[in-house]
């Protein structure tokens, strides 16, 4: 899905200039790295062996999530950094507090996702489990 997103970006009008900024603009390294983690490394599932180890799909879904966290960045900084009034000609540089903070939130919000995405997985099966242990009732 990501990649046939990504042909259908290069064929609409409008947003191939969008696409040629971000891949030749200044934070072209952000673009390769989400692309790399949205469309590249997905591929490698397609392997038998290595989709049946449980600590490489880890891995993967590691590496997945980075290029979902840089897909983020490059949508803000890309879309801010070519602002066209006069008080933003020149790049923004980034304070260490900041960079921490927008890590730091990024990690903490994938954290609780993750744990109610697990917390309904366990409700799920729970559910499952009672229902297929339950007694018969008899009327």
């Amino acid at each position: 899905m990501g990649l046939l997103s990504y042909l259908l970006l290069l064929i609409l009008p409008n947003e191939d200039y969008t696409i040629t900024n971000r891949a030749t603009g200044p934070y072209w390294w952000s673009y390769l790295l989400m692309s790399t983690g949205h469309l590249l490394i997905p591929f490698l599932l397609l392997n038998k062996r290595l989709g049946r180890s449980v600590y490489f799909i880890l891995f993967l879904g590691i590496m997945m999530n980075i290029g979902r966290l840089f897909e983020r960045f490059v949508i803000l900084t890309t879309s801010l950094h070519r602002d066209y009034l006069p008080q933003g000609w020149e790049t923004t540089e980034n304070s260490l507090i900041g960079m921490f903070l927008i890590v730091a939130g990024n990690f903490i919000f994938s954290l609780f996702k993750g744990l109610f995405i697990g917390a309904f997985i366990v409700l799920v099966f729970h559910i499952i489990h009672l229902y297929k242990n339950r007694k018969p009732t008899v009327i």
